[in-house]
């Protein structure tokens, strides 16, 4: 019997660590300035700039603590030989009704009949319904998506 290893996809999560970073930096320099112009409040334009740094380092605190959670969230896909796990639960390949990789384009918001952002996304339907979506921003769509439908059409049932 000729097993196949479980192969293991990581995630990227490039994009959510360096925004995670960039929004705790701002979030720390708002609080000082929102702290320094509070110790200082000699006119009403120091209390008005210290509302705008309070509110600016609750947004970027906000932005830092969901960046995290996005990240954690996004996990290692595991592809064995008659099993797929993602970080939206763990299926039996034979209970795959079909995967496919679609474009996601998100409108413009100066223009709405232009696309500003594009990405590509696996999308793998169970059979009850369940869907599982992986970006391309994330994970290695393509390779995954082959290797599913190569054990798939390997499999000693199909």
């Amino acid at each position: 019997m000729n097993e196949q290893q479980v192969l293991l996809f990581e995630a990227n999560n490039t994009q959510n660590d360096q925004l995670f970073w960039i929004a705790l930096m701002v979030c720390i320099l708002a609080a000082g300035a929102t702290f320094l112009f509070l110790r200082k409040s000699k006119g009403s334009y120091r209390s008005l700039l210290a509302l705008l740094s309070f509110i600016l380092a609750l947004l970027a605190g906000g932005t830092a603590v969901f960046s995290k959670l996005t990240s954690e969230k996004i996990g290692t896909v595991r592809l064995g030989e008659n099993f797929l796990e993602t970080p939206y639960g763990k299926t039996q390949l034979e209970n795959i009704r079909d995967a496919y990789i679609e474009m996601d384009q998100q409108p413009s918001l100066l223009n709405p009949g232009q696309s500003s952002d594009r990405v590509r996304l696996l999308i793998i339907l169970e059979e009850d319904g369940k869907t599982h979506v992986l970006s391309e921003a994330n994970y290695p769509i393509e390779e995954i998506l082959r290797e599913m439908r190569n054990r798939l059409t390997h499999s000693p049932d199909g």
